[in-house]
C-alpha cells in the first residue's frame, strides 16, 4: 500500500472482486436463511 490515491484503478479490481465475493457469500446466506 504505498501508492496514494492516485492509482485506485490498479487496486479496484482485486478489492472488487474481494467485495463482489463477500457480496456473493452475504447474499446466498440470506437466501438460505430467507428460504
Amino acid at each position: 500500500m504505498r501508492f496514494p490515491r492516485i492509482g485506485p484503478r490498479r487496486v479496484n479490481p482485486l478489492g472488487l472482486r474481494r467485495i463482489r465475493r463477500c457480496f456473493l457469500i452475504t447474499a446466498a446466506a440470506s437466501d438460505y436463511t430467507y428460504n
